[in-house]
């Protein structure tokens, strides 16, 4: 008899049981993204890419979605934002921070942006409703990427936080991400807090600041962002496959390049390369230790389909209909979407 430990893996990495077959209606903040050109590899994007998005929304087969590791780092990040969200609502009386809603779903139709925000509060303090967005980290994973989490948050943490105020730009929300330590246990860890500072013209940069400095983002604003939705949606109604945003197989030139600007992502990369380059960069000898896919790419779950030519499989719509009557099937699925999120709501937030 199979042990109970070994079903619930088996059933966690099995993606035919797992998948979610609805077909996707909308974009959500994660998958925000702007054109960004890199200045040692070129043109490429800060965000989310283009092609995955468009698997995603066809719903192509994923590899390796889930493991028992993977989300058991996931119910661990849920269980701080949970204890964190109780902790708040125990002492708001105090904080004069009050949670208006916790997990408040949202959707935007102009824009087919939907999601959900961790806590909608209000600050009696300040007169002003705060977007307050938890993210976990572990501070014992190395100090590289704590250190550069400590000064700025993850890009996609701002390009989220900016369809987030976007979201509910009546409300003139303050968005504030906050960082609490992963392994705090019953004890919350703050460990450091921005504000994003977001025009109220959506086609004017974001800026960052931890209260001491202010940060620009010259390539990030909301327009932008559409812009790149719109592109992204241009190639899903064609049925036409986007470019690669990033690169699933980097060249020795572009690790090389990335090797001097000290842009690789490991010590143990950036080993690798300087071995290959003292022992003369001859061709086809250099190996790095965890593969030459980009960060983004590494981390894909459709990098195997993404390196295959485009030819080798078939592009269909969720559905055996035709695209104008999936996309009628879409609007009446949308328009229930957003009688259900109005409903939820005991309070009128606009």
């Amino acid at each position: 008899m199979q042990k109970i430990s070994d079903r619930i893996k088996n059933i966690i990495e099995n993606q035919h049981v797992l998948g979610d077959i609805r077909p996707q209606t909308g974009f959500y903040p994660s998958s925000a993204s702007v054109e960004y050109n890199d200045p040692v590899l070129g043109p490429t994007a800060q965000g989310a890419c283009l092609r995955k998005q468009w698997y995603d929304w066809y719903r192509f087969p994923q590899q390796g979605e889930e493991t028992i590791s993977s989300l058991g780092r996931s119910l661990l990040g849920s269980w701080v934002h949970d204890g964190f969200q109780n902790l708040l609502k125990s002492i708001q009386i105090y904080t004069d921070l009050y949670i208006i809603n916790a997990e408040h779903a949202f959707w935007k139709p102009n824009w087919k942006l939907s999601g959900r925000l961790d806590l909608l509060c209000f600050d009696k303090k300040e007169n002003r409703y705060v977007i307050l967005e938890i993210k976990t980290v572990n501070k014992e994973w190395g100090p590289a990427g704590f250190k550069q989490q400590m000064e700025c948050p993850k890009l996609e943490y701002i390009l989220q936080g900016t369809c987030y105020y976007y979201a509910y730009e009546e409300l003139n929300p303050k968005v504030i991400i906050l960082y609490v330590n992963l392994l705090s246990g019953m004890n919350v860890d703050f460990l450091f807090e921005f504000e994003l500072i977001i025009p109220k013209n959506n086609t004017d940069n974001i800026a960052v600041t931890d209260g001491s400095k202010i940060t620009q983002f010259p390539e990030i604003s909301m327009a932008k962002i559409i812009e790149r939705w719109n592109t992204l949606n241009d190639y899903i109604a064609r049925k036409e496959l986007p470019p690669r945003d990033f690169w699933p197989e980097l060249s020795d030139e572009q690790l090389t390049a990335l090797y001097y600007a000290d842009k690789l992502s490991y010590k143990a990369e950036t080993e690798a390369v300087k071995k290959w380059l003292d022992k003369g960069a001859v061709e086809g000898q250099l190996q790095m230790p965890y593969g030459r896919s980009s960060k983004q790419c590494s981390w894909c779950p459709y990098i195997n389909l993404c390196k295959k030519d485009f030819n080798e499989f078939n592009v269909s719509c969720p559905t055996s209909d035709t695209l104008e009557s999936f996309n009628k099937k879409m609007e009446s699925i949308n328009y229930v979407r957003d009688q259900e999120i109005r409903q939820q709501d005991n309070i009128d937030y606009f």
